[in-house]
């Protein structure tokens, strides 16, 4: 009688580590995993993707500066009016170009730069800022999404080909 509840109990803990790490498998680490992202519920946008190779990302498909542009020019102008310094012309017009940053050009992840961007057990977060113009990715491992968001306005990519 022992030694066949000891063959449960055995039974039982293996399955669930093999459990656990099947989950930690699938979920991977930090860094966003390899791989085309489509964009999921957005009809302005039906085609866009993001593109992420080796720590490099690169959306298709979109157009930033109508998302964001207006709602980033208006927090940079209330920083100047509480006394912060004004970036100079070439500066304003080379940060605020979100398509030049992440959609005409492959932007560098900097990983070793993130810090404190464990938001949950397998969700990242990771600032993509150049001054104030720019906007965080939140990466889902386990279900291995990418949601950029800046102030409440959120678009989801979905990795796809994945089991």
């Amino acid at each position: 009688m022992k030694s066949k509840l000891k063959m449960i109990l055995i039974g039982i803990t293996m399955t669930v580590l093999m459990a656990a790490a099947v989950i930690f498998y699938r979920a991977g680490g930090a860094k966003i995993t390899d791989g085309t992202y489509k964009i999921v519920g957005n009809s302005d946008y039906p085609n866009a993707v993001l593109q992420v190779q080796d720590g490099n990302i690169q959306f298709e498909g979109i157009d930033f500066n109508s998302v964001y542009g207006e709602q980033q020019m208006t927090i940079y102008n209330n920083l100047l009016e509480n006394g912060n310094t004004a970036l100079n012309e070439e500066e304003l017009e080379n940060y605020s170009d979100l398509n030049a940053a992440f959609v005409s050009n492959v932007y560098v992840m900097d990983y070793s730069d993130s810090k404190n961007c464990k938001i949950g057990t397998f969700t990242y977060s990771y600032g993509c800022y150049r001054a104030c113009f720019g906007f965080t990715l939140v990466y889902d491992a386990f279900n291995k999404t990418v949601t950029v968001t800046r102030d409440g306005n959120l678009l989801k990519f979905k990795r796809v080909g994945i089991l």
